[in-house]
Protein backbone atom coordinates (compact mmCIF):
# COMPACT_ATOMS: atom_id res chain seq x y z
CA UNK A 1 0.00 0.00 0.00
CA UNK A 2 3.43 2.29 0.72
CA UNK A 3 4.44 1.28 -2.30
CA UNK A 4 1.07 2.46 -4.15
CA UNK A 5 1.05 5.36 -2.33
CA UNK A 6 4.91 6.18 -2.96
CA UNK A 7 4.21 5.86 -6.65
CA UNK A 8 0.94 8.30 -7.08
CA UNK A 9 3.13 10.97 -5.87
CA UNK A 10 6.03 10.17 -8.16
CA UNK A 11 3.07 10.30 -10.76
CA UNK A 12 1.61 13.42 -9.46
CA UNK A 13 4.67 14.81 -9.33
CA UNK A 14 5.92 14.08 -12.86
CA UNK A 15 2.38 15.39 -14.01
CA UNK A 16 3.20 18.76 -12.16
CA UNK A 17 6.46 19.02 -13.78
CA UNK A 18 4.90 18.85 -16.77
CA UNK A 19 2.06 21.25 -16.34
CA UNK A 20 4.54 23.95 -14.85
CA UNK A 21 7.04 22.98 -17.99
CA UNK A 22 3.81 23.55 -20.21
CA UNK A 23 2.70 26.73 -18.35
CA UNK A 24 6.20 28.45 -18.55
CA UNK A 25 5.88 27.38 -22.54
CA UNK A 26 2.56 28.87 -23.25
CA UNK A 27 2.97 32.33 -21.30
CA UNK A 28 6.69 32.75 -23.21
CA UNK A 29 5.26 32.34 -26.72
CA UNK A 30 1.64 33.74 -25.73
CA UNK A 31 4.55 36.97 -25.01
CA UNK A 32 6.45 36.51 -28.57
CA UNK A 33 3.23 36.29 -30.00
CA UNK A 34 1.71 39.63 -28.28
CA UNK A 35 4.61 41.49 -28.26
CA UNK A 36 3.95 45.13 -28.08
CA UNK A 37 0.22 44.30 -27.24
CA UNK A 38 1.05 44.75 -23.66
CA UNK A 39 -2.28 45.46 -22.82
CA UNK A 40 -3.84 42.56 -23.97
CA UNK A 41 -0.69 40.80 -22.07
CA UNK A 42 -1.81 42.60 -18.39
CA UNK A 43 -5.60 41.92 -19.40
CA UNK A 44 -4.46 38.12 -19.97
CA UNK A 45 -1.74 37.68 -16.93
Amino acid sequence: LLVMLRNIEDINFQLYKIAALFRKKLITFARLRLGAGRRVHEFFF
